[in-house]
């Protein structure tokens, strides 16, 4: 049995998971440019083989990086406005005050995924 990753990563996807400030020059160049130009090109992995393997481990022992990368700042961004607003709909005291704080506690299970997923769910 092979198994096989498909990969289809743009540049903003690319640049969500380098550390910041690289990630944000990425960001400025691509929107700089034609977006058409930065969809990523289709590429696959071969994840049973010995270099797909390594290669997964190799992204995966990435990990600790994550807290210094673009979409970890853009994600604690999101979430300190969230609670934000979030504190604000519990300070009104009426029964559609509370109708409303429950449907913003309920705006991050909108965000799932990655790359043109996870933007069409922002």
């Amino acid at each position: 049995m092979r198994v096989y990753d498909l990969f289809k990563p743009s540049i903003h996807a690319i640049a969500a998971v380098v550390p910041h400030a690289i990630g944000a020059w990425l960001e400025r160049r691509a929107r700089a440019k034609d977006r058409q130009r930065h969809r990523g090109k289709r590429g696959t992995l071969q994840a049973s083989s010995v270099f797909g393997a390594i290669a997964l481990r190799s992204a995966a022992a990435l990990r600790p990086l994550r807290p210094y990368s673009l979409r970890f700042a853009e994600e604690q961004t999101a979430i300190d406005d969230w609670l934000a607003v979030l504190e604000k709909t519990l300070a009104v005291e009426t029964n559609v005050g509370f109708g409303v704080t429950l449907e913003v506690a309920r705006l991050p299970r909108l965000l799932k995924g990655y790359g043109d997923t996870h933007d069409s769910g922002r």
